[in-house]
């Protein structure tokens, strides 16, 4: 039957040519036509055309066939002589492998697909990465839109790598491009420009045929490149199917410039098939994914098949499924992407051997879970990168199926969902035990921990010779701080934890209880209280208000305080619990008197309406006091006394100030004589010469 695959029917009306043998002349011109015919009625219509010139074609083909076979080599003559490579070594090295055997190359570029197809002497490649070229914006037909790849092409690389297998134009015999999207044909002009591959096969691209603008990008401008590199190179362009050809590809061009192939290509010892053609495009596409092309490599009875950007949002994995059966080989579609390599699909596949084009991470989780389970090894981009391959080879031969990647290596693979850590020897789960270190770019190595899995231990505590270790969520080993179950512990650099002990980070003391975790709040360590900060758990110095109550930590040593404390000048009390003292204090059996703000008072003091007086040591006094010249009687209880105060059997008077009085004193009109020494005359005295009389009360007779 003949399959007209994706490509809508105004490509077949001549979109790239000017006439019959003109080879895509006017791609540039006409690269923005409007009118599109999009029916497959119109499409069947404009094939038929082609027939009624057959007789006419025919015999100018014929008469170039036989100027072409003049002057052309075929690619098996071209290279008698061995150019294979194995990705790790310069193609002399390998001069007498086996020519019979078929290679696939995997170019080691993450997020991009770049594959080399070998057999006996002859080359193809399946896609070729990104390039550095872009469009700039100055051509309305290709606008600089947001999400175009800049900066990251592997022209270079990939022709290098090429050359080093010993690719030329004569054994190069033909380029497959997925999909139009610039990871993948990207490179494809150069490609195409270097090697002058004689077939290009590539779907049919529009921008129209997208649907969501924000899935545009670049891809008619690289999709254009492609084009116009196969044409100024003469190549013949197939979009188009017929699997009753019996001819690689048609004689006759359609009226758009294009071939009709047959999807079953022989290269060498190896049959290649290009699967997941058949897409009507006339309702559009979301994404050019959607419609992403498949590539099977048959050879010695293996499968190797290569996804594309193949997803299974219309069913496109179901309908493969089906059709492929096990595989040995599966390069994952969309670099291992969520939506692509569904259950189904692998559990059909159970691949032997599977290829990332990117990091292990980027596996979709359902799909990591299913190849683990299938002991399936896989390869990836990063991990060939990481072991300096030039590319992730598998060799099938009538020996086997092999891979450049299998030398017993252990590697530890990151997941994007739990477990996070894979140890894999050969691609392969593999069980460890204990500590397994990854050795970084940084000074410390990272350690993981296995118990007896291929897995690593996550959010655990494990104990190991006596010390104590934990492993983060992410599978690694602990070091400094870490929060576990809302307490904090510290595992020092050897990742062991730390406990019962005081340690200093970062200037700031901390403590460690027995059990490893952080101390917050009062902690007592022999017989001394220190305080924590709840929070943070540092330890804290000078005055603190906890619980409403000032307490001060002494500076540099952190401990609480107690008794007596001088601080900025002035004395504090600390009792036994710490608590700063305000207020009256018995202490040592003297009095004080502590300041709101705790400072010991001194000197007169105002408290609750009396006077105390407060001497320097800060001891309230009691008794006869002189104060500046003045005497004062302070009562038992420390307040100053005021008015007649009997003491001692004697009789003074102490004036509102509460100082002493002496000599004459007048009270509610009777007068009263106080002495020198402040005590009331009674009795008869010769005061300055004169002769008084006193009465008992004191008063003047």
């Amino acid at each position: 039957m003949r399959c007209y695959g994706s490509i809508p029917a105004s490509f077949l009306k001549g979109r790239f040519f000017s006439g019959k043998w003109s080879i895509l002349t006017n791609l540039t011109d006409l690269a923005h036509e409007n009118t599109l015919i999009r029916s497959p009625l119109t499409r069947m219509f404009a094939r038929n055309k082609t027939s009624v010139c057959t007789r006419y074609f025919v015999f100018i083909s014929l008469i170039l066939a036989f100027i072409i076979s003049l002057f052309v080599t075929s690619p098996a003559a071209a290279n008698q002589a061995d150019t294979s490579n194995d990705g790790s070594a310069s193609p002399s090295t390998h001069a007498q492998i086996n020519t019979s055997s078929v290679r696939i190359h995997v170019l080691p570029f993450l997020w991009m697909d770049a594959i080399v197809l070998e057999s006996n002497g002859h080359f193809a490649m399946v896609d070729s990465g990104e390039d550095n070229d872009f469009p700039s914006g100055n051509d309305p037909r290709y606008p600089l839109r947001s999400g175009i790849t800049r900066n990251q092409g592997v022209e270079d690389e990939v022709i290098a790598y090429l050359r080093s297998l010993g690719v030329t134009p004569q054994n190069f015999d033909f380029y497959i491009g997925t999909h139009p999207h610039s990871d993948h044909i990207g490179t494809a002009d150069e490609i195409i420009n270097a090697f002058k591959p004689a077939l290009v096969y590539t779907p049919y691209y529009d921008d129209s045929i997208v649907t969501n603008p924000a899935n545009l990008w670049d891809n008619q401008y690289v999709y254009d490149h492609l084009m116009m590199a196969a044409q100024n190179n003469g190549a013949r362009i197939i979009q188009t199917f017929d699997t009753s050809l019996t001819t690689q590809v048609s004689d006759i061009p359609l009226d758009d410039g294009t071939y009709v192939g047959n999807p079953v290509i022989t290269l060498g010892n190896a049959t290649i098939e290009i699967m997941n053609y058949q897409h009507n495009l006339d309702a559009g596409v979301n994404d050019c994914n959607d419609y992403s092309w498949g590539v099977l490599v048959s050879a010695y009875g293996k499968k190797a098949f290569l996804a594309g950007d193949i997803n299974n949002y219309h069913g496109d994995e179901d309908r493969l499924a089906a059709q492929l059966g096990r595989v040995d080989l599966l390069k994952l579609g969309h670099h291992g992407a969520l939506h692509s390599n569904t259950a189904n699909f692998l559990q059909s596949l159970r691949p032997h051997i599977a290829i990332v084009t990117g990091n292990y991470r980027g596996i979709n989780s359902q799909a990591a879970d299913l190849l683990e389970s299938f002991n399936t090894a896989v390869f990836t981009a990063e991990d060939a990168a990481n072991l300096n391959r030039q590319a992730i080879v598998v060799t099938i031969s009538s020996q086997g199926i092999t891979s450049n990647m299998q030398d017993n290596q252990l590697l530890l693979r990151l997941r994007n969902t739990s477990p996070i850590v894979l140890a894999s020897i050969n691609g392969v789960p593999t069980i460890q035990n204990g500590w397994v270190a990854q050795t970084t770019t940084s000074q410390n190595p990272t350690y993981y921990w296995f118990d007896n899995s291929p897995y690593a231990t996550e959010s655990s505590w494990i104990k190991d010779k006596g010390s104590w270790y934990y492993l983060k969520d992410n599978a690694t080993m602990a070091r400094g701080w870490q929060q576990v179950d809302g307490s904090w512990y510290w595992l020092d650099n050897s990742g062991a934890m730390l406990a019962n002990r005081w340690i200093k980070v970062s200037g700031v003391w901390y403590y460690l209880k027995s059990n490893g975790a952080m101390a917050t709040g009062w902690q007592n360590n022999w017989g001394t209280w220190y305080y924590l900060d709840p929070q943070s758990g540092a330890m804290r110095e000078g005055w603190q208000l906890i619980n409403n109550q000032w307490y001060y930590l002494n500076y540099d040593s952190g401990d609480m305080a107690t008794g007596w404390k001088h601080i900025n000048g002035s004395w504090y009390y600390l009792r036994a619990s710490g608590a700063m003292h305000t207020g009256w204090g018995k202490i040592n059996g003297s009095w004080y008197y502590l300041n709101p703000s705790g400072a010991m008072a001194t000197g007169w003091k105002l408290v609750n309406g009396s006077w105390y007086y407060l001497r320097s040591s800060g001891a309230m006094a009691t008794g006869w006091l002189k104060v500046a010249g003045s005497w004062y009687y302070l009562n038992p209880s420390g307040a100053m006394a005021t008015g007649w105060k009997h003491i001692n059997n004697e009789w003074y008077y102490l004036k509102s100030s509460g100082a002493m009085h002496t000599g004459w004193l007048k009270l509610n009109n009777t007068w009263y004589y106080l002495n020198s020494s402040g005590a009331m005359v009674t009795g008869g005295a010769t005061i300055d010469g004169v002769w008084y009389t006193f009465n008992a009360s004191g008063a003047l007779q």
